[in-house]
């Protein structure tokens, strides 16, 4: 494997784990330390790909830091989750909803590598129709 591709899979697989802990830590869900939490998962996977690929300009591992995490994430909140998460009727509807935030989050990524303010421009709408989906297709 490529060294230089360790550190972002590292970064992703780091990320979502941090927000799982904090989300199933006992904190009653309403209070501010929970919606804190809530809000940074929301916001912070689409801003960490633009950030990444912004500051390294390294394609291949920007798109890693927009699907990665987001993967990870739908994989420990199911396995974490209630046991009826997985039945074949709710897996379905779970890929419509995570495919096209992750296809997003690696456009996203992408976009912000080419480090141009045209590509971040497009990367920053992209980052915004990410956010919209994730709140209209989450709450539908």
């Amino acid at each position: 494997m490529n060294s230089r591709l360790l550190a972002p899979i590292l970064l992703s697989l780091a990320f979502p784990l941090i927000l799982v802990v904090l989300l199933y830590s006992g904190i009653p869900p309403g209070s501010l330390p929970y919606v804190m939490g809530e809000i940074a998962l929301i916001l912070l996977f689409p801003l960490i790909p633009l950030l990444y690929g912004f500051i390294t300009g390294d394609a291949r591992s920007s798109v890693i830091s927009g699907t990665v995490p987001l993967m990870v994430f739908a994989v420990l909140v199911a396995a974490l989750g209630p046991s009826d998460v997985i039945t074949p009727g709710r897996i379905a509807q779970k890929l419509v909803f995570f495919v096209p935030l992750v296809l997003l989050g690696g456009l996203i990524g992408f976009c912000a590598s080419r480090q141009k303010v045209t590509w971040l421009i497009f990367s920053a709408c992209c980052m915004t129709c990410w956010v919209i989906f994730f709140l209209e297709a989450g709450i539908s």
